[in-house]
């Protein structure tokens, strides 16, 4: 006989958001981003950000956010 088990993980414990401009910025729990002090930030474990209209899209570590939530690099 096999069983099954289902297991439910809570998202909260595991990532942390923000909001950059008009984005929503999603990245693991302790990697939040980092202020560069010129209006920038930096996605050290890179994160998933997602756009007014629903777009999301996946950056990867060291992607840099302005203040706007335009990537600049």
């Amino acid at each position: 006989m096999m069983f099954i088990r289902k297991f439910k993980i809570n998202l909260d414990k595991l990532i942390d958001t923000v909001q950059m401009g008009e984005l929503t910025v999603t990245t693991p729990k302790g990697q939040e981003p980092v202020d560069n002090g010129d209006n920038t930030a930096t996605l050290p474990s890179g994160g998933t950000v997602v756009t007014p209209d629903g777009t999301k899209v996946i950056l990867p570590g060291g992607t840099i956010l302005d203040s706007e939530g335009n990537i600049v690099k």
